[in-house]
């Protein structure tokens, strides 16, 4: 008896008539698709954020606690850098249904470089307020540590400019796994280029993310998006008795740091009694429920 269940169907096309194994994941956006990321940054990235079968970020994720299994995507391109990451970011966002951004640039404009910080810092700078522009989290992992000398030496350069930037940013900047502290203790992580993680170290590299991710994100979450009721009407942050679109505007705007917010306890969705780009998530989650239902 399959009533009541949902069907899921896959038609392949074509075939060359070698072997094929194909993985899918399945998420119910029943009540919004706040949980979802997409990982933009170089070939660290590309190589490590693959939707590896039971070992990929959310696998990881849903093993620590099985009430999430976010939804993700690889945005890794090779032999990237921080300018290249500022040059597209505005035109992937457009595309782009994840809440949570990783930004993960930094390894390509420090190989050989130690002179490039503030280059490295103002297109970092330029992708963060992008990713907030888009109404978006945005998430800032340090680079990596390098065994090679060409990228290791320059690494502390370029980190300290991430540093500066979760000053400047506070609570609007999720601070992402400190990988240079991670590959300085786990060197048996690096291939023999030093730079790029092996296979082991990938998948360390996946569970670092979800160990963090949770301890900075997952656990600042309410159970439900769902706050008790109230003479306020959930969202209405420009006090105008209804929420809408004009809302989420107004509460970009604000986490931009222009104008204010009327009544900001009405967004506080994640009730920790002010209000920050995780509150601006779940109001832009509860704005597509109310408009499907």
């Amino acid at each position: 008896d399959m009533e009541g269940y949902n069907w899921i169907r896959m038609v392949v096309t074509k075939a060359n008539g070698s072997n094929v194994s194909l993985n899918l994941d399945i998420h119910d956006i029943s009540s919004g698709f706040a949980d979802s990321w997409i990982f933009f940054g170089d070939s660290i990235t590309a190589g490590g954020m693959v939707n590896a079968y039971g070992t990929s970020f959310a696998n990881f994720v849903n093993q620590i606690d099985s009430r999430f299994f976010p939804a993700q995507e690889n945005g890794g391109i090779g032999g990237t850098t921080s300018r290249d990451g500022k040059e597209n970011i505005d035109k992937w966002l457009s595309t782009c249904p994840a809440t949570y951004v990783s930004i993960a640039y930094g390894t390509n404009d420090c190989w050989g470089n130690p002179n490039n910080t503030q280059s490295y810092y103002e297109n970092t700078k330029y992708m963060i307020d992008a990713v907030l522009k888009a109404g978006k989290i945005p998430v800032l992992p340090k680079i990596p540590f390098s065994t090679n000398k060409d990228v290791g030496s320059n690494t502390g350069y370029y980190n300290a400019m991430i540093d500066k930037l979760y000053d400047e940013y506070g609570d609007k900047l999720v601070h992402g796994p400190d990988f240079d502290a991670f590959f300085r203790e786990n060197t048996w992580g690096l291939s023999n280029d030093g730079v790029h993680p092996n296979s082991e170290g990938y998948e360390a590299m996946r569970k670092f993310w979800a160990e963090t991710m949770y301890e900075t994100v997952y656990k600042n979450l309410p159970s439900s998006p769902d706050i008790p009721h109230s003479d306020t009407v959930k969202g209405d942050v420009n006090s105008d008795g209804l929420f809408n679109i004009a809302d989420i505007v107004t509460a970009q705007q604000f986490l931009l740091g222009n104008g204010s917010l009327p009544c900001w306890q009405a967004g506080d969705l994640c009730e920790d009694d002010h209000f920050d780009a995780f509150d601006l998530a779940l109001m832009r989650s509860l704005f597509i429920e109310n408009e499907l239902s």
